[in-house]
């Protein structure tokens, strides 16, 4: 790790979102404050997320509607974080996901402000058309190019954002708390798909290939964990997921405020995601040495190593998806464990929370004058 800052900084993390940025910047918001800094969060309120905070971290609530569109909302949502910024009158503001990186570089480029905007990832509005998604493209790009500077977390975001973007080896993990234990039980071979109940995590493609793959096989076990994110455009139809347990085809287990336990009775982690940044489970599985089975797409590609530490399969393409599956099924037990392995090594090599961190403390050391 290189030198860091030696003033107390006042530092600004915004997000759209508080669960989410505890559970992805955890690691660096510690980090921050374990150096001494004065840490912010401005987002959304959410007191079960702000009882996990460290105390010293102070919550400034923010009206923001992560998918609404209403003109009204936004300039309101975009007043105040200007009013919460000026007032606040910050060293340095981290924005993440597409509004915060929209609304937050103008206004610190009006305050004078150094800004670093972090594409997560492009998202709904880079893979969707209509208004909506064309205004969300837009805007990002204009909130992009006032940004200090820009980190994206795949290589694929970077290029496609230009010379300017500079990138991010993940947001961390704590190869440590995620880390190998015993093992499932050998049967029935378990998938397990953990993400919000969206439409571009792939769950619909999910369903439909544990439905033809259990119709062939009676051991095999599939399982689906996440929550019903109803505030999104792409949330998927409770009644699909009722229907598919009813029929057998799949367990349902809701939310989990630790997976590791779910990763842990799992053989494989299913990601037939759309659209990516870099996902954050493919790295927690293969760090507890899952193989994993994702789509080839940005973000996911970046993670494996096709027939190493897992395997790729076409998005949008639920026959690619059931090929995945049954060429791992056809793999012998122990080129399992050996996959699993070797996802691990590429973690602890290349993601780690160490490696993030670094990054951070090298971004504050180029920005802020001592």
């Amino acid at each position: 790790m290189g030198p860091t800052i030696q003033k107390r900084l006042k530092i600004v993390l915004c997000a759209n979102d508080l669960s989410s940025c505890l559970r992805f910047r955890g690691n660096v918001i510690h980090h921050f404050v374990r150096l001494g800094h004065d840490v912010h969060i401005v987002a959304p309120y959410d007191a079960k997320a702000d009882s996990g905070l460290p105390e010293s971290v102070k919550v400034h609530p923010w009206a923001l509607s992560r998918s609404g569109a209403n003109p009204i909302r936004e300039l309101g949502s975009l007043l105040s974080l200007w009013k919460t910024l000026r007032r606040m009158k910050p060293d340095l503001v981290f924005s993440y996901t597409i509004k915060p990186n929209s609304y937050a570089p103008p206004i610190c480029t009006l305050l004078h402000i150094p800004v670093v905007a972090i594409v997560t990832g492009l998202g709904y509005a880079f893979s969707n058309r209509g208004a909506s998604a064309f205004l969300g493209r837009w805007m990002l790009r204009s909130g992009l190019r006032q940004a200090t500077q820009v980190l994206a977390l795949n290589q694929d975001d970077k290029a496609f954002l230009g010379g300017a973007a500079d990138s991010l080896p993940g947001e961390g993990v704590d190869t440590t708390y995620y880390s190998p234990g015993q093992g499932p039980a050998p049967h029935p071979v378990t998938f397990t798909l953990i993400a919000r109940l969206l439409r571009d995590k792939g769950v619909y493609e999910f369903m439909e290939a544990a439905a033809i793959v259990a119709a062939r096989s009676s051991d095999v076990h599939f399982i689906l964990v996440g929550p019903h994110d109803t505030g999104n455009p792409a949330a998927v139809d409770m009644a699909h997921i009722r229907a598919a347990v009813d029929l057998g085809i799949l367990s349902y287990r809701g939310a989990q405020s630790d997976i590791r336990p779910v990763i842990e009775a799992s053989h494989c982690i299913v990601l037939p995601s759309y659209h990516e940044g870099l996902p954050r489970v493919l790295l927690e599985a293969a760090a507890m040495e899952r193989p994993v089975i994702a789509t080839d797409i940005p973000g996911c590609r970046d993670i494996i190593v096709p027939g190493e530490t897992g395997l790729l399969c076409a998005p949008r393409d639920v026959e690619s998806l059931v090929q995945a599956i049954q060429a791992f099924l056809d793999m012998p037990p122990q080129d399992r464990h050996e996959m699993g392995r070797k996802g691990r090594d590429r973690v602890v090599a290349s993601f780690s929370d160490a490696a993030v961190i670094a990054k951070y403390d090298h971004i504050m050391q180029a920005l802020i004058s001592p």
